[in-house]
Order: C-alpha cells, then structure tokens, then sequence
C-alpha cells in the first residue's frame, strides 16, 4: 500500500476517533458520578482508618502552623524588647 493512502486513512480514523469521542464524552462524564463515588468510599472505609488518615494529615499541617506561629512570636518579642529598650531610656 502507498504511503499517502496510508496516511490519508490514518488521518480519516484520527478524525473519526476525536469526533466520536467529542460527542460522547459530555455524556459519560455526566454519567459518571464522581461526588458520589467518592461519598460511597469514603462511608464504606473504616473509620479507625479514616481518622487516623486525618489525623496524620492534620498533624503535619499543625506542625507547620506551630512552627510559624514560634517564628511570629519570636520577631514580635524581638520587636517589642527593642521597642521597651528605646523608650525606657
């Protein structure tokens, strides 16, 4: 078979393929619920499991919410010796 009737028919079957699909796939998605799906995993998982994921999520947040709060009070204590040092003598 020639090249260019080759590509002419793969170029034909990626056209069908994209149109299809593009037409299509509004409805599958609409089909496919995902706030469902992940509402059902999540009643269906083990809360034990579940609370420890949170908790081990929420861990790590907090300790980043607790290292900047030291740092924050840290430089507001800096600033307020400074300020209390200026202006008591």
């Amino acid at each position: 078979m020639p090249a260019d009737k080759i590509r002419v028919a793969s170029e034909s079957l990626t056209d069908a393929i994209v149109s299809a699909t593009a037409e299509r796939l509004p409805e599958a998605i609409a089909e496919f619920d995902v706030g469902g799906v992940v509402r059902e995993k999540i009643r269906n998982y083990p809360a034990e499991k579940l609370e420890s994921l949170i908790l081990s999520v929420a861990k790590e947040h907090l300790r980043t919410i607790e290292f900047c709060g030291a740092i924050f009070g840290f430089l507001v204590g800096i600033a307020q010796a400074v300020q209390f040092y200026i202006y008591a003598h």
